[in-house]
C-alpha cells in the first residue's frame, strides 16, 4: 500500500467577502495551528468544481481582475504542517 503525504487540515475559518470594482476582498480570522490557507473559487462562467486561486500564509486575499455582475463563491481551507 502506498502512503501519500498530505497537509493536515484544521477547522474552516469564517470568511467575509467584500465586493469592489472588478475585485472581491476576502477576510478571515487566523485559525489556531494553521500555517497556510488554500483559497478556492467557483463561478464567473464555470459551473463545475472549484479552482485553487492561491495558497496564502496570512489571513486575507484579494481576487482581482473579475467582471462586474458575475456571481462567484469562495471556500478557504486552513492547513497545518
Amino acid at each position: 500500500m502506498k502512503r501519500f503525504a498530505s497537509a493536515a487540515t484544521t477547522p474552516a475559518p469564517s470568511v467575509t467577502a467584500t465586493p469592489g470594482c472588478t475585485a472581491v476582498t476576502l477576510a478571515w480570522s487566523p485559525t489556531a495551528n494553521a500555517t497556510s490557507y488554500d483559497v478556492y473559487g467557483v463561478g464567473g462562467g464555470s459551473c463545475t468544481g472549484s479552482t485553487l486561486l492561491a495558497n496564502v500564509t496570512t489571513p486575507g486575499y484579494v481576487d482581482a481582475g473579475l467582471a462586474n455582475g458575475i456571481q462567484r463563491s469562495y471556500r478557504v481551507v486552513a492547513r497545518s504542517a
